[in-house]
């Protein structure tokens, strides 16, 4: 459910009470849009919607509104046959299973389903209008408002948009109660979409209110204000300057970045809320946008294409009254970062630099390579000081101040450690983040133990490779209690595979070592070759190229055998090196 008290929002739904009527009046388009919803997803509608049905749908969901491209992209074209359409609304609205597995199939199985560009506020919103009577639709104004209620929706790290929908709407009972107690319905609509009109109400009136004097002290305004008056002691400060979180893909680099900024802006708060539950992580989250919009915290990813220019300062052309261009020294975002911490000296400020390895450091840092020196910053004994290039301020002489934080992240498998510029090594920490299976332990698909299926996977390559080109966790997040073999297949087959194939550059054998597949069954192989049993699926070497040449050539054809990421026993054997059917009861 949540953390919820009925304190919180019973005095926005009696001041709501009041004005709900006027406010419905006005919208009263509303019900007009439930009621054409409601017609165009019934069955009989649905069986004979044509192009410009689907279309006209796209133009009257709310969240198109101001993002044509988007309904361009999901209803501006025929990307699918229309019994595609047909057939993909219809199980969205009628078919079998939970609304949860629903959505999530719509939304992944681009294969079976017409909705690859249809995103979450899309179906956030038709849902809302689809189930208005048991669901309230979930966007950011709504998440926003329940966040200015009090109300917690209970997310797990690694949960997908279908089970935050749940989640939220989970977490709302208790408000949707008090809203028919309170408020009571005022239009024929569902209960839910009445709901979402008074989260709309609660967003705009907290906009309203954090521009005044008297926002609330939850705001994210006054929260940034509050961290102005804070006093730090820069000496207390023991993380290192400059950092780099480096490690295997999915390992949860970018995600630790926001504990590492709050080592150095809230360490109170780390060390209050270093659980790895999703009370603190939201906890924390919360706190790390608020230094953002603070301007205390910058994020930045680099790329081959980032620049000097993008990081420190470049040439902008403006275009003036009369139509003629100039160019403007701008600063970039480092520099600018830079700036407001000498303007807060007792404030630290900290950049996250995603993915620093996959740009040309010395282009992008130039000559501030070596000014980032602990040594080599404002105030220190080594102090050093530089012209730029583009704003030449001979006065203003650039220097890095020392509560300037750098934290960086590095993906292993890139670029090994050894292959890292060596101005980079010599200036940084680094800090290494393995995977963590551990955080897999109360995951499991039937009796497979997932922790233990990547801990395993993980020994053979490094066996077979090295241990910067292991898997990382992080990939098994969103398997939860009820996940099945088919959402561990979908992981196996669009993350897993793909990633197995570019560190063994589509070495087949290799990767059927990683998956253990020389010894298992061959129908729970996720890969065979043509020398199996399944020799009927190939043509044969003499029908390609003769007998006269065929018996020179090797064989190194092989396949991906999709039955097998449906089989738990797929799975099984890259745990036991058995044949899966010694332990599991037998086979048909």
């Amino acid at each position: 459910m949540s953390n919820t008290s009925k304190e919180n929002f019973e005095p926005y739904l009696k001041e709501f009470s009041v004005i709900a009527d006027n406010w419905f009046e006005e919208r009263h388009s509303l019900i007009e849009f439930h009621q054409f919803i409601k017609d165009f997803f019934s069955p009989e509608k649905l069986k004979k919607a044509e192009w410009a049905d689907f279309q006209s749908l796209g133009g009257k969901l709310h969240c198109f509104n101001s993002n044509p491209l988007a309904k361009a992209n999901a209803f501006g074209r025929p990307n699918y046959p229309i019994d595609m359409y047909r057939d993909s609304f219809d199980f969205l609205a009628h078919g079998e299973g939970s609304v949860e597995d629903r959505t999530r199939k719509f939304m992944k199985d681009n294969k079976a389903y017409a909705s690859k560009q249809l995103g979450p506020s899309a179906v956030s919103e038709l849902l809302g209008q689809l189930f208005g009577d048991k669901y309230v639709s979930m966007n950011k104004r709504d998440e926003s408002a329940v966040e200015a209620l009090g109300i917690k929706p209970m997310y797990k790290r690694g949960d997908d948009f279908s089970a935050r929908f749940i989640k939220f709407n989970e977490a709302l009972i208790p408000l949707i109660e008090a809203y028919k107690r309170i408020v009571k319905a005022r239009t024929e609509a569902p209960i839910g979409i009445e709901v979402d009109q008074f989260l709309s109400w609660v967003s705009e009136k907290n906009i309203t209110t954090s521009k005044s004097d008297n926002s609330p002290e939850d705001s994210t305004l006054n929260q940034v204000k509050e961290f102005e008056k804070v006093d730090f002691t820069l000496a207390n400060i023991t993380v290192p300057l400059n950092q780099i979180l480096y490690g295997p893909p999915g390992t949860g680099k970018t995600f630790n970045t926001i504990n590492k900024s709050l080592e150095i802006l809230d360490p109170a708060l780390i060390r209050n809320h270093s659980s790895e539950s999703e009370e603190d992580r939201y906890v924390l989250k919360k706190r790390f946008d608020v230094l953002v919009e603070s301007g205390h915290i910058s994020f930045v990813t680099f790329h081959q294409s980032f620049s000097y220019e993008d990081f420190v300062e470049g040439l902008r052309p403006v275009t003036g009254e009369n139509g003629g261009v100039t160019y403007e020294v701008v600063a970039g975002v480092f520099k600018k970062l830079c700036e407001k911490a000498k303007q807060e000296a007792t404030k630290p400020c900290v950049i996250i630099i995603d993915e620093i390895n996959r740009g040309n450091i010395s282009r992008i840092f130039g000559e501030l390579i070596t000014l980032i020196e602990k040594n080599k910053r404002a105030g220190e004994l080594e102090e050093l000081e530089v012209i730029l290039p583009y704003s030449k301020d001979n006065d203003n002489k650039f220097s890095i101040p020392s509560n300037v934080y750098i934290i960086g992240t590095m993906n292993s498998a890139d670029r090994s450690l050894t292959g890292v510029d060596i101005a980079l090594r010599r200036r940084f920490s680094f800090i290494e983040m393995p995977p963590e299976p551990h955080l897999l332990v109360e995951k499991n698909v039937d009796d497979v133990k997932i922790n233990e299926l990547l801990k395993v996977m993980n020994e053979r390559i490094e066996v077979l490779y090295d241990r910067d080109h292991c898997l990382g966790h992080s990939y098994f997040m969103s398997l939860h209690k009820d996940s099945t073999v088919a959402d561990l297949g979908l992981i196996f087959q669009e993350s897993i595979l793909p990633l197995l194939r570019e560190y063994f550059f589509d070495d087949w054998e290799r990767i059927r070592w990683v998956l253990n597949d020389h010894r298992k069954e061959e129908k729970y192989q996720f890969l065979q070759t043509s020398t199996g049993n399944n020799t009927a699926d190939f043509t044969k070497i003499s029908q390609l190229f003769g007998d006269e040449i065929s018996g020179k050539l090797p064989d190194r054809r092989w396949r991906i055998n999709q039955p097998a990421f449906k089989e738990i026993d797929s799975y099984r054997g890259i745990l036991n090196p058995d044949k899966p059917e010694d332990n599991s009861g037998g086979q048909e």
